[in-house]
């Protein structure tokens, strides 16, 4: 909303900007941010130097280097800080750590050492470090990981070694952290994932495999992980899943398999009542899918199928998922649906993304049993028949569903139904003109036929956003375009009304009227229709209006243009004027020399 007030400014902003400039100056020193009540110091674009001038770092509890130029870190650097809890040494070019470089921070819980150029990870210390719980050494160039990596670290529960350039994973590296909870692996270069990787680790809740170049997943690799509830494994070059053979995620909630290359899903077997929440396989191969293959997801909420090659669904496919919430099924090749395939027991649907597929037709009672329904996008398809949507709007609580159908092939929709949605989308149609411009007349603005165009207006600096449409006029056989002017008008009178209210305050306290040569407010004209039709007539006042604005503004360059070009051939002509005086007082200014020079001569 554009608030019209007008705001009075005070000299005690400026009071309080003069109070904080001596405060700002004594905590920012070599880009030094210090807080004194906690402890907590910040460096930017710092070197090593400047870890040695703190006045006391036995009390320093949070330290940040960010920024800063710090190749190498010595053994007994942090000798010193005994209190340190946090340490951050991030972008900040360091490549090497002595092998005590981290000795006696013995309270430290956090240690980032995120987009540097380590090449190996060692413990950095002779003694161990049982406070430390997270552990950020992503954004590295590591390429492999040894069994001493870790080991005196034995509470560690959060280690991110994503973005690095690991390869494979030897057995035994993860042995020595037994309370490891969330381990992050992305990004980085695996090739597979063998059984013996993560045994051991009975506590890992959250495992991060995404964007690498797996391949294979042995069938018992995740066989000691009972409590994993986060798996990742999308953007990797998976082709099976029989890994989901183990029967052993009965605690997973969120199962990410996209973008692979799987071609079927049949290996994939869930025990009964399974806490499965949310399970994504979009963009993959996937040709069909079975029943049987979400058999145990009672409690599943979210499943994505979307950008796969689907041509049907079986009819018995949602029919287990009773918790099901939210599908997404678009960019495949459906062509058909079987009337009860959201004929789930519990009604819980609330969003159905069917856009970008091959459907001509759809069922007229296949939405019946969606009470809930809050979403439905058939975008992007081959619909002309309307009669589901007017069985859907028959359904009690649609007024609070938003409906997509734009990009089809409908001619013409029963208004009454339409208005029984909260938002519906039309854009992009084969409308008849005849029935588009009647009924534009007496739409509800919670009805889109049209998609954002751009006019240039010509009282307005910016660029209108005004809803363009396309229907086919069977008279003439050829396609019209109709622009929709109503809320640039409605933008107009607001801006209209605001300015308007802004200058009738200020004459009210000077005393003056409204000046009678200011531009007056936008009035659109009243169309004459007794000897014309009133169809053409709209349609060439909103094309007449557009081209006026295009006139005007080509006008206004061109004038602009030309007073340019007049002030250039001023300061031409007055600068030779003014060179030719200059030249001619110097040529006389030489002949007095030379009279004078004649005169002593002689």
């Amino acid at each position: 909303m554009q608030n019209c007030a007008l705001k009075r400014k005070t000299p005690f902003r400026f009071a309080f900007i003069l109070i904080q400039i001596p405060v700002i100056l004594m905590v920012r020193m070599h880009g030094l941010y210090v807080y004194e009540e906690d402890k907590i110091y910040t460096l930017h674009n710092c070197r090593k130097d400047n870890l040695f001038q703190f006045p006391d770092v036995t009390v320093i509890t949070e330290l940040r280097l960010q920024n800063c130029f710090i190749p190498i870190l010595v053994n007994g650097m942090f000798a010193n800080f005994n209190n340190l809890k946090l340490l951050e040494i991030s972008d900040s070019h360091l490549a090497t750590l002595d092998e005590h470089a981290l000795q006696g921070l013995m309270h430290l819980h956090f240690l980032s050492l995120a987009r540097n150029n380590l090449s190996e990870v060692k413990s950095w210390s002779n003694e161990q470090i049982s406070s430390l719980t997270h552990l950020d050494l992503s954004g590295n160039v590591v390429r492999n990981l040894s069994s001493n990596s870790f080991y005196r670290y034995p509470n560690l529960q959060h280690l991110n070694i994503a973005a690095n350039l690991l390869v494979d994973i030897e057995s035994d590296i993860f042995d020595r952290m037994p309370m490891l909870k969330h381990l992050n692996l992305a990004q980085n270069h695996l090739l597979a994932i063998e059984k013996t990787d993560f045994y051991g680790m009975s506590r890992i809740t959250h495992l991060l495999l995404q964007e690498n170049a797996i391949e294979f997943i042995e069938s018992e690799a995740f066989f000691t992980n009972a409590q994993l509830r986060v798996l990742r494994l999308d953007g990797n070059k998976l082709r099976q899943v029989g890994f989901l053979q183990n029967r052993n995620f009965h605690r997973l909630l969120h199962l990410n398999l996209s973008h692979n290359t799987i071609e079927t899903v049949d290996e994939m077997q869930f025990l009964d009542d399974s806490d499965l929440n949310e399970l994504d396989l979009s963009y993959n191969r996937l040709m069909k899918i079975k029943a049987e293959n979400f058999k145990g997801l009672q409690n599943l909420e979210l499943l994505n199928i979307s950008n796969n090659f689907l041509q049907r669904i079986n009819v018995d496919t949602f029919q287990m998922l009773i918790s099901l919430k939210y599908v997404h099924l678009n960019n495949n090749n459906i062509t058909q649906l079987h009337v009860n395939t959201f004929n789930i027991r519990t009604h819980s649907l609330r969003y159905i993304n069917l856009s970008h597929n091959q459907l001509r037709s759809v069922d007229a009672a296949l939405f019946n049993n969606l009470s809930n329904l809050d979403f439905l996008d058939l975008s992007g398809n081959q619909l002309q028949q309307h009669e589901f949507i007017d069985s859907l709007a028959n359904i009690m609580k649609h007024n609070r569903l938003t409906l997509n159908l734009s990009d089809n092939g409908f001619r013409s929709l029963n208004m009454t139904s339409l208005k029984a949605y909260e938002q519906v989308e039309l854009s992009n149609n084969r409308w008849s003109c005849k029935w588009l411009i009647k009924e534009m007349l007496r739409k509800p603005k919670s009805i889109n036929f049209g998609q954002p165009l751009e006019v240039y207006a010509a009282w307005s600096v910016n660029m209108l956003q005004i809803n363009a449409m396309e229907c086919y006029d069977e008279n003439t056989k050829r396609n019209i375009i109709i622009l929709d002017l109503t809320e640039a008008q409605e933008r107009r009178s607001k801006v209209t009304k605001c300015e308007t209210g802004k200058t009738n305050q200020l004459n009210k306290h000077q005393g003056s009227k409204v000046d009678p040569t200011a531009d007056p407010t936008l009035v659109w004209p009243t169309i004459k229709t007794d000897k014309l039709d009133s169809r053409s007539v709209v349609i060439w006042m909103l094309i007449a209006i557009t081209l006026a604005f295009s006139a005007l503004r080509v006008a206004r360059k061109l004038v602009d243009r030309k007073e340019q070009q007049i002030k250039l051939q001023r300061l031409i002509a007055k600068y030779k004027a003014q060179h030719e005086a200059q030249t001619h007082l110097y040529s006389e200014e030489i002949e007095k020399l030379n009279k004078n020079v004649r005169k002593n001569s002689k």
